[in-house]
């Protein structure tokens, strides 16, 4: 996985943007307008893509909603020239993460290329965090056969479906728990502290 999709039209920014990014640790895959961008996004995946707005074969914007088609998390900033501002808010509004105005001050493009790529890999982890929370706590905790089982499952389901207040009652070590957790996880109210 290259780290870095870096596009942008003229040659010696490139090259000294490639350099910034280079020397602070990242692997940056360069293109040198749209077309060139737009094949690099569908052969190989980014952690974030930096592009220029204006350039030949293309805009920034095809290269925003290319990269965010192929990969809807990756982080895209758009970098303009102070007679785009128009065209970097609507990147935003397209989903770009961010913009970064020329010219390009190098500790100020480090700084949002690092916020980006954290705030993806929070992102990243909140989901998986969330999966393995669904996992432990919803039913596939819950094992067993028999009758009672199956009717308890079937009303934790049910009560979950409504905004009842609700007590478990059973001896210590029969899954009160387990149907507890179960219950706040099935209801609508999931994201909200388990109480």
């Amino acid at each position: 996985m290259a780290d870095i999709l870096l596009v942008e039209d003229k040659e010696t920014l490139r090259r000294v943007l490639y350099l910034t990014l280079e020397n602070a640790g990242y692997t940056v895959t360069e293109a040198a307008d749209a077309k060139q961008a737009l094949h690099q996004i569908a052969i190989s995946r980014h952690r974030l893509v930096l592009t220029d707005l204006r350039m030949p074969n293309g805009s920034g914007l095809d290269v925003l909603r290319s990269a965010r088609a192929a990969d809807p998390d990756v982080p895209v900033i758009v970098m303009t020239a102070f007679g785009s501002i128009d065209e970097a808010v609507q990147a935003m509004k397209d989903g770009a993460h961010d913009f970064l105005q020329k010219p390009v001050d190098s500790n100020h493009l480090l700084l949002l290329v690092n916020r980006a790529l954290e705030q993806a890999r929070l992102r990243t982890e909140n989901i998986l965090l969330r999966e393995e929370w669904s996992r432990r706590y919803g039913f596939p905790r819950i094992i067993g056969e028999s009758e009672v089982i199956k009717r308890a499952v079937g009303e934790t389901q049910r009560v979950a479906q409504t905004e009842a207040t609700v007590l478990l009652l059973g001896e210590s070590g029969t899954g009160k728990e387990l149907f507890a957790r179960a219950v706040h996880h099935l209801s609508n109210r999931r994201d909200k502290a388990f109480v």
